[in-house]
């Protein structure tokens, strides 16, 4: 018989995985750094099948129960709103979403030498469209087609166009 959910909680490999979590954390929240709350460790994404202790070390993360609740809540907020949304615009979150992340990778601490080697695969218009959204300011259709060319699409070319704006705009200046 299969066990629940809760049982594989139980599981020696999930506690010693739980535990190297909560270690890694400090045995703090890792959202509001509480030490003094019972702590949970949160699974930021599920995968069809997969066990409890199989995931990465960076799709899992030391939250308090409000933390972790509150996680909860925004990601069924999440699901809802896309669950609302076209194809396209679904689209155009995850291009945001991705330029969300190029961000995050380009300006740790506002230090340029800090640039991962990292390409973004953007596929199509409302990708690109909502990645350069997040990068810079609302897009012209031919400026799109611009940034759609720009290959590859790596770290030093997003630091670039976030720095100093599309090739055709520093020509112009």
């Amino acid at each position: 018989m299969a066990k629940t959910y809760s049982e594989k909680l139980l599981d020696p490999r999930w506690q010693r995985k739980r535990l190297e979590i909560l270690d890694r954390s400090g045995f703090s929240c890792e959202s509001c750094e509480a030490t003094d709350k019972t702590l949970h460790v949160h699974h930021k994404l599920y995968r069809k099948g997969a066990m409890p202790w199989e995931y990465s070390d960076h799709e899992l993360e030391a939250l308090c129960h409000e933390c972790h609740e509150e996680k909860h809540s925004v990601r069924k907020r999440l699901d809802e709103t896309l669950a609302r949304l076209s194809a396209g615009e679904i689209e155009q979150v995850l291009g945001f979403a991705l330029g969300c992340l190029a961000l995050e990778e380009l300006f740790p601490d506002e230090v340029e030498e800090e640039l991962k080697n990292h390409t973004y695969q953007l596929n199509g218009w409302s990708e690109s469209r909502g990645f350069y959204a997040r990068l810079a300011f609302p897009v012209q259709p031919e400026e799109l087609e611009e940034f759609m060319s720009i290959e590859p699409l790596d770290s030093r070319a997003v630091f670039e166009i976030t720095v100093h704006g599309l090739p055709s705009k520093r020509e112009e200046q």
